[in-house]
């Protein structure tokens, strides 16, 4: 089990599609006048309009899914940002998310290029803001290809990992009667993915967990003759961060009542 919970990292993903590779880094200071050496995370947010100092010249490059931008230049507030300017010029947006980090307020795009509904690009990115021009950089970013049959991308915010830093949970749903989907965990702040659930995963559903901080998983549990619409049992694992990957701490199995 917990070789199929283990994490891996999909940046890698990104440049079989093709991906332009941009050098950037993770914003490191707040406002201007502070000093650009980077300070410890913190879990108190600052104002949106904090800026934060250009990312190291020697920072590892990323790659980001085709057509999406590097860059916005003006030093819009997060709500301001026409988000039409950080995806690819012929996607549609299809969801908003606005992290706290400590350095200031970040924004997580999702967005779709093409019309048929089955056979759709799909996409998220990860936009933060710095104290000099160009004043908002892709940090990091994803995209599944038409040909993997992706209908949409859902986003939920939270804290899996115990840095104090924001954490995005996605659901990239493939439909079907068992709300199959893959399940991973963006780690916003160092701009790395886990898989959390592969994406042909069905009869399964992944949450934040406050107490232990780390993440939910359950499971529905069919016995011989148990229609699909009705487990006898379901699962529920408690998964935490040990560094390096998802553990199985704990796993629960209940009788449906």
């Amino acid at each position: 089990m917990r070789r199929s919970l283990a994490v891996v990292v999909l940046l890698v993903v990104l440049n079989a599609c093709g991906g332009q590779s941009v050098p950037t880094g993770s914003p490191t200071s707040p406002p201007e006048s502070a000093s650009p050496s980077s300070p410890s995370p913190s879990a108190s947010p600052v104002s949106p309009a904090s800026p934060t100092t250009s990312p190291s010249a020697t920072a590892s490059p990323i790659v980001l899914p085709p057509g999406v931008p590097a860059s916005y230049a003006p030093d819009d507030e997060p709500g301001d940002v026409p988000v039409a300017a950080l995806i690819p010029k012929t996607a549609d947006v299809t969801g908003t998310e606005f992290p706290r980090f400590p350095q200031g307020t970040g924004i997580v795009v999702t967005y779709v290029r093409g019309s048929d509904p089955f056979a759709a690009e799909h996409g998220f990115v990860v936009w933060r803001r710095y104290g000099h021009s160009p004043h908002w950089r892709a940090t990091f970013g994803f995209r599944d290809p038409a040909s993997a049959g992706v209908l949409g991308i859902q986003v939920m915010l939270g804290e899996a990992t115990g840095d104090d830093l924001p954490d995005a949970l996605t659901f990239e749903s493939v439909g079907g009667t068992g709300n199959c989907g893959g399940w991973r965990l963006v780690q916003l702040g160092l701009a790395l993915d886990e898989q959390v659930e592969p994406l042909n995963s069905c009869d399964a559903q992944v949450e934040f967990s406050t107490d232990p901080v780390g993440l939910l998983l359950t499971e529905s549990v069919f016995k011989p003759g148990d229609a699909h619409c009705c487990p006898s049992k379901y699962r529920v694992s408690q998964l935490e961060w040990d560094g390096e990957a998802f553990a199985v701490t704990s796993r629960e199995t209940h009788k449906v009542t």
